[in-house]
């Protein structure tokens, strides 16, 4: 199992040591993974959140076929080389 240092206060220090039977290695692990869920979640909800707004555009996703996708790489290649090299004029 790979191995991680922490750094804490002297002060965090002195109070762990004060419960000398907690498995801090156990918490710390517990904390990071429900951490990296919450995170792993809010980038499913985005995936999703993102799925429904192309839906809502008219595009469904399971739909595309590899012309469809070459088409609209085309299309968005054209529009973001529009948008970045076409002069404004006020």
């Amino acid at each position: 199992m790979p191995v991680i240092d922490i750094e804490v206060s002297e002060e965090v220090s002195k109070r762990m040591k004060k419960y000398n039977r907690v498995n801090w290695n156990k918490i710390i692990e517990t904390t990071i993974e429900a951490h990296i869920k919450k995170m792993e979640r809010m980038n499913s909800i985005s995936i999703e959140k993102l799925k429904l707004e192309l839906e809502e555009n008219g595009l469904n996703l399971e739909n595309l076929t590899h012309e469809s996708n070459i088409n609209l790489f085309q299309k968005m290649r054209d529009l973001e080389w529009k948008r970045t090299y076409s002069t404004r004029m006020s």
